[in-house]
């Protein structure tokens, strides 16, 4: 979305409040030449005429916009599950929210004695990640969704 959306058409919107972003909206994108679309197609823009040039970038509008429009439909932006999932990113590490993050994980897969047994002993982030980082690699091997590529 930010490719070709403004920062503002985004701010402070996350998880399931990004669905509802109009990017239909020509006021919330960006301009042509803002938009992100890589080295080698602006290279390739400036060989063409300038009409060439706007019918080109309109295919490239059009193409963010069917597959945002796709993915705002498809994709779990209100999981929660997945939202706590983000704690096990080490860059979200020192986040206020990480706390409960992993609250909420060791009760959704029912850990609660892990959650007991990391705050007493001092080092929890790094036992449950440990500990979901085997639990989610074990379940996505045993039901196929894991890729050996």
């Amino acid at each position: 979305m930010r490719r070709f959306l403004k920062p503002t058409a985004l701010e402070g919107k996350y998880g399931a409040a990004l669905a509802s972003v109009s990017c239909e909206d020509v006021k919330l994108q960006l301009t042509d030449n803002e938009l992100v679309i890589g080295d080698q197609t602006r290279k390739a823009l400036a060989c063409l005429n300038p009409a060439e040039q706007r019918l080109a970038l309109l295919g490239i509008r059009a193409f963010y916009v069917a597959t945002v429009s796709h993915l705002q439909l498809r994709l779990p932006l209100g999981n929660e599950l997945l939202r706590d999932l983000g704690c096990l990113n080490p860059l979200k590490r020192d986040r206020k929210s990480t706390d409960a993050s992993i609250q909420n994980l060791t009760r959704n897969f029912n850990l609660s004695w892990m959650s007991h047994l990391c705050w007493t002993s001092g080092n929890c982030y790094k036992q449950i990640k440990r500990y979901l980082n085997l639990i989610l690699t074990s379940r996505l091997i045993i039901t196929g969704m894991l890729c050996s590529c």
